[in-house]
């Protein structure tokens, strides 16, 4: 990278209001980056984006006649943006906490950001944008005033942690938990260990601490990992997280320094307590009151699709369109089989980036359905379909797509106080169900 170049435009982002990928949505005062991908040009919205009033355009070439002449030609505009971040970060004087995981990234950040906020100015990971983009993006569009950083990290190819821990480096990680995510690129959640590892690596070299939930079997080998840790559980030796209730809400009752406190919260489901545990350790960690700590909770609810009880129509549907693979699929379905009385139906969308194991991991779910006995289930995307001749059992409907189910009537218009269970991957865009 030119450091004349990277001068140049530092120099500009210092002024600027922040910076933007799209066009239709930029700001005036930002930097827009002209990003090349495989089913988009950046460089074919420049005229927009001096159209929106940008105070510079960051590109691999130009040929535009137009009256502006704040525009940096650098080889490839996203390492530039990289880059940019990078160096930004190395400004930041701040702590910067990397949290990732199989399941639960996005809900482990929330918790996690809402409870620092109640101590520091926390500039968070916005929706989903945790990959080799979405994380510089976050970064160079912090508030100049924020003193705390919490960004998600995703992956689904090795290396990757390791390449955005270089932009981000962070202080402080927490590798939520490991399961059957992006199995396609990762091969096995022995893989998928390996790959989120790549955090606690960054930190040992950094000097940096990881946050561990020892009562997360599927991390016990980072326990043996020789980064500096900070161990912790449901009991610790000052602290005592009891799960009270789970019907359908999770109630939790907390022991600390001789104080004790029973509230409700907003999540549903038994694999949700350990995100609490690890959010409440966090915030102990960073000195936030346990009086604080109690109040947020039980005020606290996810968003953004995710997690989330939601009206619609007579209904009252769980909602997690955000998501889905093998693991926080079943954690969460046997959850809400559990905790909502009938009448109760499941709509289920397929699992994505499972490569070579997806028709075995999609059959493998409905056969576990079939023998927990739950019927009236919803299935939709091809793969489920494909195996539709594998499973004979009448309380179960296919269907292809989304579009399929909404003109179903007899299948989609029936639901009439209902308990709604609605999860799939994200590219199904599940959501769409509610707007009838």
């Amino acid at each position: 990278m030119e450091n004349q170049n990277l001068q140049t435009v530092y120099n500009a982002f210092l002024a600027s209001t922040g910076v933007g990928i799209d066009s239709r949505k930029l700001q005036p005062g930002e930097i827009f980056f002209a990003l090349e991908g495989q089913h988009f040009n950046g460089h074919d919205f420049i005229p927009q984006a001096i159209e929106k009033g940008v105070s510079m355009i960051v590109c691999s070439y130009w040929h535009y006649d137009v009256d502006f002449d704040s525009y940096c030609l650098v080889d490839h505009p996203l390492e530039m943006m990289q880059e940019l971040a990078k160096w930004h970060v190395k400004q930041f004087k701040s702590p910067v906490l990397a949290i990732t995981g199989s399941n639960g990234k996005t809900t482990n950040k929330e918790l996690i950001a809402g409870l620092l906020s109640l101590k520091y100015k926390v500039h968070k990971t916005p929706g989903n944008f945790n990959n080799h983009i979405g994380l510089p993006l976050t970064i160079l569009n912090a508030p100049r005033d924020c003193n705390f950083m919490v960004l998600e990290m995703g992956t689904n190819h090795f290396k990757e942690i390791e390449f955005l821990c270089h932009i981000g480096q962070p202080h402080y990680g927490m590798i939520i938990n490991i399961g059957k995510s992006h199995l396609e690129f990762l091969g096995s959640e022995a893989g998928v260990l390996k790959a989120k590892a790549e955090l606690a690596d960054y930190l040992y070299e950094h000097k940096g601490i990881l946050f561990c939930n020892r009562d997360e079997t599927s991390i016990a080998p980072l326990l043996n990992h020789p980064v500096d840790k900070v161990v912790y559980g449901a009991v610790t030796d000052k602290v005592k997280i009891e799960l009270v209730e789970e019907n359908p809400y999770i109630n939790l009752k907390i022991e600390h320094d001789g104080r004790s406190f029973i509230f409700p919260t907003r999540l549903i489901g038994h694999h949700h307590f350990k995100n609490l545990v690890n959010a409440i350790h966090l915030a102990l960690y960073f000195g936030i009151e346990l009086e604080e700590i109690k109040e947020f909770l039980s005020d606290f609810e996810p968003g953004e699709n995710r997690s989330a009880m939601v009206e619609w129509r007579n209904n009252k549907v769980y909602l997690d369109a955000y998501n889905a693979n093998p693991t926080s699929m079943w954690a969460s379905l046997t959850a809400f089989d559990s905790a909502f009385p009938s009448p109760k139906a499941f709509i289920i969308g397929e699992m994505g980036e499972l490569g070579s194991v997806a028709a075995e991991e999609h059959l493998s779910l409905m056969k576990r359905i079939l023998e927990k006995g739950i019927d009236d289930v919803v299935f939709i995307g091809p793969q489920f379909v494909e195996l539709e001749k594998n499973i004979s059992y009448s309380g179960f409907i296919f269907f292809n797509s989304i579009n399929d189910l909404l003109s179903s009537k007899e299948s989609y218009q029936r639901f009439d106080g209902y308990h709604l269970f609605i999860k799939g991957s994200r590219s199904l865009k599940l959501e769409r169900l509610l707007e009838g």
